[in-house]
């Protein structure tokens, strides 16, 4: 078996395919570290020469992949199992205000009794309380002045029609009152007709 002009030894010829892959592998492997291939920076292997399923969590150091390493855009959601992202592989503090999409937490996404009085904040329940106090004050204001309106309303209206009933009940009895009649001088005893009959006699 000759040596190669590099060093490394050809893979031998007529072995089992999934044997000179792999054999294959290693040679460019040395290769690229040692910086003996054209483009190669003697640093990491291409993908090329990674086979499917090669590189697993177990093979991973523990934060080894850092955002820095990681492209934008690059994790999406079809690329996330289910149940992947557990309440144990969050940091504290690492779910912001910022990194939730507007009306993303909904509250059918959210389990009941999931809201605690532990995880809510201190004060919470005080500030939220007073809001509430605050708004219910301002509706019942509201309501009282609603209700003075109308009852100002119905009382002017009652007034008014107490007016008119008044003045209908005067009408009516002036029409009535026998001593409002214009001729009632004339026509009455010892009236004018009577006095005139009187004189023509003496």
């Amino acid at each position: 078996m000759a040596n190669s002009q590099h060093g490394l030894p050809p893979v031998p010829r007529g072995l089992d395919r999934d044997l000179t892959i792999f054999l294959t592998s290693v040679r460019n492997l040395l290769q690229r570290v040692s910086g003996t291939v054209r483009g190669s920076d003697g640093l990491g292997v291409g993908t090329s020469q990674v086979a499917n399923r090669t590189v697993t969590s177990q093979k991973l150091d523990d934060k080894c992949v850092t955002k820095d390493k990681i492209k934008d855009a690059n994790i999406t959601s079809k690329k996330i199992k289910n149940g992947a992202v557990s309440e144990e592989k969050i940091e504290d503090d690492a779910v912001t205000e910022e990194k939730l999409a507007t009306d993303s937490v909904t509250t059918k996404k959210i389990k009941d009794k999931a809201v605690t009085k532990e995880k809510l904040a201190d004060d919470i329940l005080t500030e939220l309380k007073n809001e509430f106090d605050s708004k219910l004050n301002s509706a019942i204001n509201a309501s009282k002045d609603a209700v003075k309106e109308e009852m100002r309303e119905e009382m002017n209206e009652a007034i008014e029609q107490l007016k008119e009933d008044l003045k209908e009940d005067d009408e009516e009895e002036n029409n009535n009152d026998p001593s409002s009649s214009d001729d009632g001088g004339g026509t009455g005893p010892g009236g004018g007709e009577g006095a005139g009959d009187g004189g023509d006699g003496a």
